[in-house]
This record gives structure tokens, C-alpha cells and sequence, in this order.
């Protein structure tokens, strides 16, 4: 997407990236707003790398990729809104924010991954309902980073900071 207009708004439904190991479902950085819904990404190193200016939506979406969604450190702000969808089956981390970036999480599920949130620099993190089963570091949260959870079940899980 490098090269896109800045206020391009680019929509993907109902497909699936089989990456047998390789690289990235969606690198999205041109464009101002991306939209993923009821997509299924697999065996990926990244699933959604989002790295420009605006916002992104996922709902109703499967991920199982090294790394589910990340939002990469630029100086633009970056927002996300992760709803409905499901994280499982050993993502490095299922949900990546860095500097400049906000992601609201929401009645969103995470079973069997490693890392369900990792937040570095200024990013921050809000997780609204679903729930958190057998994920054995639910979060890694930077000094100047933020992260809250409410209304969420969290069961054989382990909470650090």
C-alpha cells in the first residue's frame, strides 16, 4: 500500500491469508483507514502490521500469526478497533501498540497465545469483555505505555507486569 493516497479507505471481508510460515497477512502503510472484517489469518509471522496515520478496524476476524496485529512506532497517530475476534494458538504476542498508537479491544477472545498484550513507549491498550484462557503472560506493558482491562474473564492465565 506504500504510495497510496493519504485518505484512501481500503476494505477486505471474508478472506484468508495462509502464510505456511511466511511473512505478513496485511502490511498496511499507505491510506488513512483500514477495515478487515470476518477475515482468517494463519501460520504467519504478522498478521496486520499497521504503520501509518488513522485507523484501523478488525472485526469478526481468526489470527493465528507470530504476531496478530501490530501498530507500529511512527510519529503519526494510530488508533485500532479490535472487536468480536479471535486470537489463539501461540502468537508471539497477539496484540502489539507502540508509540503513538491506541487500540481499544472489544468482547474479543485470547486462547492458548503466549503474549496477549504488548504495549512499548507511549502506546496504550484498552480490553472491554471476552475472555483471556490459557495464556501464560497476559501482558507486557513498557514504563511509559498503559494498558487496562475490565469485564473480562481471565481464567488459567498469569498476570505480570
Amino acid at each position: 500500500m506504500r504510495g497510496a493516497p493519504p485518505n484512501l479507505t481500503v476494505n477486505l471481508r471474508r478472506l484468508r491469508f495462509i502464510g505456511f510460515g511466511g511473512y505478513v497477512g496485511v502490511s498496511f502503510s499507505g491510506g488513512s483507514k483500514l477495515v478487515v472484517d470476518d477475515c482468517y489469518f494463519d501460520s504467519l509471522n504478522h498478521g496486520i502490521v499497521f504503520d501509518v496515520e488513522g485507523s484501523l478496524t478488525v472485526t469478526g476476524t481468526k489470527i493465528h500469526a507470530g504476531t496478530g496485529i501490530r501498530l507500529d512506532a511512527t510519529p503519526a497517530r494510530k488508533t485500532a478497533f479490535i472487536g468480536k475476534s479471535l486470537f489463539f494458538g501461540g502468537n508471539t504476542s497477539a496484540v502489539e501498540v507502540n508509540s503513538n498508537g491506541s487500540v481499544t479491544v472489544d468482547q474479543s477472545d485470547f486462547n492458548r497465545v503466549s503474549l496477549a498484550f504488548l504495549v512499548n513507549g507511549t502506546g496504550s491498550i484498552l480490553v472491554k469483555g471476552g475472555t483471556i484462557d490459557r495464556v501464560p503472560n497476559v501482558m507486557k506493558v513498557g514504563p511509559t505505555g498503559s494498558l487496562e482491562i475490565t469485564n473480562t474473564e481471565i481464567k488459567n492465565s498469569t498476570i505480570r507486569r
